[in-house]
């Protein structure tokens, strides 16, 4: 049991349901991972979340440099896109569970899915883009 003074530490994946106070008081939350919801409230926590949605610069990377954000992205949240067996363009967000060699395959939760599994694998050698850390790596020449 958590007693005064403890130091404590969760990893929460959510999907903001709603935002009052213009964007700065309180944000509302959709747990992804254990369901449920809980509020934030306060512009400095509210600031502190990592977003898989949005980015503040644009960086141009080779296909291996993107492949080694994606796997160095850790327990932060991301929103890639890359090319299925098809070559469709497929665009997941989500957060790594495990990765294979730098140019191998990543598996991860796909925060997206509602029904069924929710695994995915992410082949490193045909991403096009990646979104984590508030920055947006690209491969170069796309």
């Amino acid at each position: 049991m958590h007693k005064v003074e403890h130091i404590v530490a969760r990893t929460i994946y959510a999907r903001v349901s709603a935002i009052a106070g213009l964007g700065q008081g309180e944000m509302f939350c959709d747990d992804l991972i254990n369901g449920g919801n809980f509020r934030v409230v306060g512009a400095k926590l509210i600031e502190s979340f990592s977003s898989a949605d949005t980015y503040e610069s644009e960086e141009s990377v080779t296909k291996t440099e993107l492949a080694e954000k994606l796997v160095s992205a850790g327990p932060l949240p991301f929103t890639v896109c890359f090319l299925k067996s098809k070559g469709a363009e497929r665009v997941l967000r989500g957060r790594l569970l495990e990765h294979e060699s730098l140019l191998g395959r990543s598996l991860v939760h796909d925060f997206d899915v509602t029904k069924g599994p929710p695994l995915r694998e992410v082949d490193h050698r045909s991403l096009k883009w990646l979104i984590v850390n508030n920055v947006k790596y690209i491969l170069k020449g796309k």
